[in-house]
């Protein structure tokens, strides 16, 4: 078990934003958090990843407390990929090579350098590793930071809606290449998506949120018309096409 969250808690002053998170992760597992806007989706990812400090139970990557491993500790297990993310004059390799930032003791070693163009390569990002973030595509910019996060070289990556700024094409050649990597890594990840139908295309496990609480859990099975009804609100059909199953609002 790469990811073991029990118990999580967390809330401003009297607001209560997540009540008592259950759920583990396997080693290459692919899970999607599910649930409608404001219940909690993001402010998980910022509580596995130590962003946001809960204030109860506890958070275990590879059978270890989050809250006894420091920041680099952290960022050898862990990585993150936010919604959003600030665009600088940085070049794309000097980017890359911040990831490597846990592992850099006095300065930036052949074994860096050398991950950075592997993950590069492997990435198809050398035409644009020279260019400045602020040049760049929105698809071009996902990639990088899925190639910061890769460098990083952690047992499970976090994505917080991947695809949203994203067009159609970019929405599937991103998720595809995501997939890829994290198979051939051994990596496991956690992402949420508002999208329902593309979380079934892409995903192994669910983790269906309302109000802070973990309602539904498991496999593509639990996604159903009941369970999307309970959480969304909405009723919908479901239709079977080319093996994926598609959810149809009424």
């Amino acid at each position: 078990m790469i990811l073991d969250v029990q118990g999580v808690k967390f809330g401003y002053r009297s607001a209560n934003i997540l009540d008592n998170i259950c759920f583990q992760v396997a080693r290459k597992e692919i899970v999607t958090i599910l649930g409608p806007n404001g219940v909690g989706k993001t402010t998980l990812l910022k509580c596995i990843n130590r962003i946001l400090s809960p204030r109860g139970g506890t958070v275990m990557i590879d059978k270890e407390d989050t809250r006894n491993l420091s920041r680099n500790e952290l960022a050898k297990r862990l990585g993150y990929i936010p919604q959003r993310v600030e665009v600088s004059k940085m070049k794309v390799y000097d980017a890359l090579l911040l990831g490597r930032k846990p592992y850099i003791s006095w300065d930036i070693s052949k074994k860096d350098t050398l991950i950075v163009d592997e993950v590069i390569s492997s990435l198809d990002l050398t035409n644009i590793a020279l260019r400045d973030l602020d040049e760049i595509s929105g698809g071009e910019m996902q990639k990088v930071q899925i190639a910061r996060a890769l460098v990083q070289e952690p047992k499970l990556l976090l994505m917080d809606e991947p695809t949203s700024m994203l067009d159609l094409k970019n929405q599937h050649a991103i998720m595809n290449l995501v997939l890829k990597e994290a198979m051939k890594r051994g990596i496991s990840l956690v992402m949420t998506l508002h999208d329902i139908n593309f979380a079934l295309r892409y995903s192994q496990k669910f983790v269906m949120m309302r109000e802070g609480r973990i309602m539904y859990a498991g496999n593509s099975n639990i996604v159903n018309i009941d369970t999307i009804e309970d959480i969304y609100g909405i009723k919908v059909d479901i239709i079977q096409h080319n093996g994926f199953k598609i959810v149809v609002p009424l």
